[in-house]
């Protein structure tokens, strides 16, 4: 939703603005045990234990996690096709993002609530 907010903002011609999803990645946050310290404790080291497993079994390394990035910052396929406001999943291929990401009216909530929180943050209100 921000990329969709500051694509509205931003001078198209000098910055191209897009999306991306990395994929799963089993990072060595990950490794070192997933904390899922808001879950009930009868549950909660189960879970903790299969989402690690699931993530090391399943995740791309940080490698193949950071191509993704890595396509979309540098590739001169971007600036050739010109795309702009558009989604990625893994592995740099070409996604559609959700409708919600897309809805003009959140794009606007979610832009008033950022500037509104910074601005709290920053003490200016």
């Amino acid at each position: 939703m921000m990329a969709y907010g500051l694509l509205k903002r931003a001078d198209r011609s000098k910055v191209f603005i897009n999306s991306l999803h990395p994929g799963i990645v089993s990072s060595d946050l990950v490794k070192s045990g997933v904390k899922l310290p808001q879950l009930p404790r009868i549950i909660r080291p189960a879970l903790e234990w299969f989402t690690g497993f699931f993530f090391r079994s399943f995740g791309y390394t940080p490698l193949k996690g950071a191509l993704t990035h890595l396509y979309v910052a540098s590739s001169p396929d971007i600036v050739k096709n010109e795309w702009q406001g558009q989604y990625f999943s893994p592995i740099a291929k070409l996604g559609k993002s959700s409708d919600l990401s897309r809805d003009p009216e959140q794009i606007k909530r979610l832009w008033k609530w950022t500037n509104d929180l910074i601005a709290r943050i920053l003490g200016k209100k």
